[in-house]
């Protein structure tokens, strides 16, 4: 809450005396409050204080989410956005990926989901991360339901890549502990969903 003080003038005119005082007053101005997120935003997989402060006061907020988180009995594939004012705040994904064959740091996919994030985290089996953005793979087995003649790309992998993103307006380098803070949320969100191995 901020205050704007400053000074005006009251006139007071009589039958004898006319006299001009000057007063100091102040007035209150609020810079708004921060959005709420709902408590299960994003499959319930993250901390909700940390993606809120990167909301600014006051802007309408949405989200876009794929649900149920399962990328074995339909798509391989699973999003979740979170908008305000239309602009991407946060943004989360999970993949079944195919490394082929290859260990995940020499595969083409882990090649260019990592692009130019050359930073290593200790995050699930492999991690890196750039300014803003952070990346992990792990490993999980399929379920005994799975079939993958019935999911959207019928893939077998049980590499799965995991992705976090902030975009924040005024936060600076602050995002980037964060960021590595919501995709190890991620992970174990995700390792909870799966039968995964523990991360090395």
């Amino acid at each position: 809450m901020a205050r704007r003080c400053g000074h005006f003038k009251i006139s007071i005119a009589g039958v004898l005396v006319l006299g001009v005082s000057t007063l100091t007053g102040c007035t209150s101005e609020s810079k708004g409050d921060p959005p709420e997120l709902a408590s299960g935003f994003c499959w319930g997989a993250f901390s909700r204080p940390l993606v809120q402060k990167y909301l600014t006061p006051d802007s309408k907020v949405s989200t876009k989410v794929d649900s149920p988180f399962d990328l074995y009995n339909g798509k391989a594939y699973r999003s979740c956005l979170v908008y305000a004012d239309g602009n991407t705040v946060f943004s989360a994904s999970a993949e079944r990926i195919d490394t082929g064959g290859a260990p995940v740091e020499e595969s083409v996919t882990w090649k260019t989901a990592t692009g130019h994030r050359k930073k290593r985290i200790n995050v699930g089996n492999v991690g890196a991360m750039a300014k803003n953005t952070a990346v992990s793979v792990i490993t999980c087995t399929p379920p005994s339901s799975f079939n993958p003649s019935k999911t959207s790309p019928p893939k077998s992998e049980k590499n799965i890549l995991l992705r976090v993103d902030l975009r924040p307006a005024d936060k600076g380098a602050q995002s980037d502990a964060d960021v590595i803070s919501l995709l190890r949320d991620f992970v174990n969100f995700t390792q909870g969903s799966f039968d995964c191995q523990p991360a090395r």
